[in-house]
This record gives C-alpha cells, sequence and structure tokens, in this order.
C-alpha cells in the first residue's frame, strides 16, 4: 500500500538527505536501526515516511506493548511490506 503525505515540510532537506542516506547504508552495507526521537506532534513519522516513500523499508511503530505483542502486530506487516513467508513462532526479538 502507499501512503501519500499532505504535509508541507519547510528547512527539512537536511533531515530527509540524512535519513535516506542512513537508509542506503542499510542495503549496502549492514542493517541498521533508525530512532527519531522528538516533542509529541512535530512531525516525526511524516518525517520519517517522506524520506522512505520510494524505498522497499519496513515501517514498525514501536507502541508501549509488551514484546510478545508487538512480535504478534509486526508479523503481517513485515510479511505483506516484503511480499516473504514470516513464521509465526516469534514472540521475542532476541
Amino acid at each position: 500500500y502507499k501512503i501519500y503525505i499532505t504535509m508541507r515540510f519547510y528547512d527539512r532537506t537536511n533531515e530527509i538527505a540524512e535519513l535516506q542516506r542512513k537508509n542506503k547504508l542499510s542495503f549496502n552495507d549492514h542493517s541498521r536501526m533508525t530512532v527519531v526521537t522528538g516533542r509529541r506532534r512535530i512531525g516525526k513519522t511524516s518525517l520519517i515516511m517522506r524520506s522512505i516513500e520510494d524505498s522497499p523499508t519496513v515501517y514498525l511503530f514501536v507502541g508501549r506493548k509488551n514484546e510478545a505483542t508487538l512480535c504478534a502486530e509486526f508479523i503481517p506487516v513485515i510479511a505483506q511490506s516484503l511480499e516473504t513467508f514470516v513464521a509465526n513462532e516469534f514472540r521475542t526479538f532476541r
């Protein structure tokens, strides 16, 4: 599925470029995880989604849930995004 973002970004060119650079590194070198932090409602998710809109990337939102619940929620998202089978046996990130 595609997510369309209508929010306008002002002076976020450097941030988007840095996120895209990190994303390319994960495809060319080793897998990486990028964490974006900040105050509530300032556009962190929109910034991330804008930076990966043309990239085969899985976006997983980590809420305040237990590990088994997060794994259960992530399995179908990963399977659909990557168009591959993911076993339902995962209950931990380790």
